[in-house]
């Protein structure tokens, strides 16, 4: 994962230099400070902003918030972003936790550096396995990355879920229904996920997500 990592003062260039030297397998850190830029920060943000995987700021939440204002699509295309205070004590993920892996990169920094991580997604701190990360790490094709939210909301208040699949793999989720057939989705669940390679189902009337293998034609 390659990361740019993003420094205004002088004590966040101190820090910039030492999260660009911590050793990953997993991450490549690049450390970039606003003063040896020819356009600053923001006019890195404007070339490079596709070519990173995700951006570490030192600095305010708000210098981050407004310089990528302009740059933001959605949860399945944006960069993780990372904030963290120039004196190292907070490791923030402010932006594509899940998919864009920001969580992951602010607890691994925030341990490296003495940092502490904040992780704000809902189901993280509720212990529950998102959509997006168990389709993230089976493989699956999201089918509508917006049909997550409404199943989301239901599991962050412990609703009743169904969940049909045709492989093995079980999101982590204590209130869940296994289905065994289609046919026994019904309005007494809150929400169903569908594992399926199948093109064709019974109407369903109440919130889903549509997870598709990838490795099926």
């Amino acid at each position: 994962m390659k990361l740019a990592c993003l420094s205004f003062t002088d004590k966040g260039f101190e820090l910039g230099e030492k999260i660009s030297k911590i050793k990953s397998n997993k991450y490549r850190i690049e450390h970039y400070t606003n003063k040896d830029l020819d356009e600053g920060i923001k006019g890195f943000l404007k070339s490079e902003w596709m070519n990173f995987d995700g951006f570490i700021f030192i600095s305010a939440t708000g210098i981050a918030i407004r310089m990528i204002n302009n740059y933001i699509k959605s949860k399945d295309k944006d960069p993780a972003i990372i904030v963290i205070d120039d004196m190292g004590k907070f490791s923030i993920s402010l932006l594509s936790g899940h998919l864009g892996g920001a969580n992951e990169v602010a607890q691994y920094i925030g341990e490296s550096i003495g940092a502490i991580p904040v992780v704000t997604t809902a189901s993280d701190n509720r212990g529950i396995e998102s959509i997006d990360i168990f389709a993230k790490k089976n493989n699956y094709y999201i089918e509508d990355i917006h049909s997550l939210t409404k199943v989301t909301s239901s599991m962050v208040n412990e609703k009743k879920i169904g969940f049909y699949t045709e492989s093995s793999e079980i999101i982590k989720y204590n209130n869940l229904k296994i289905l065994k057939d289609l046919e026994e989705i019904d309005n007494n669940l809150d929400g169903v996920i569908l594992v399926t390679s199948k093109k064709k189902f019974p109407e369903i009337n109440i919130p889903f997500a549509l997870l598709r293998p990838k490795n099926i034609n």
